[in-house]
């Protein structure tokens, strides 16, 4: 499988709610275009995930359970699930 590379960030929210790669952003251009597409939509998908698992870890620690939420969400992420 290869692996699909995301756009590297920061990114950046533009007026109309679009999300932009911060280096992009004064060309307008969006993240979500050409090869990387897919994998920012999973990146992108993934976020609200990844942030509950950064919640969890800062409310109880690293814990077995929290870990494999945590687990999920990476692949998630990239794709994988």
């Amino acid at each position: 499988m290869t692996e699909n590379k995301h756009t590297p960030g920061p990114w950046e929210i533009g007026r109309g709610g679009e999300v932009y790669a911060a280096k992009q952003y004064q060309s307008v251009a969006m993240v979500c275009l050409h090869d990387e597409g897919e994998a920012n939509a999973h990146l992108i998908a993934a976020a609200p995930d990844l942030l509950a698992c950064l919640k969890l870890l800062d409310e109880r620690g690293h814990t077995q359970a929290t870990w494999e939420l945590c687990l999920r969400a990476i692949a998630k992420a990239e794709g994988q699930s």
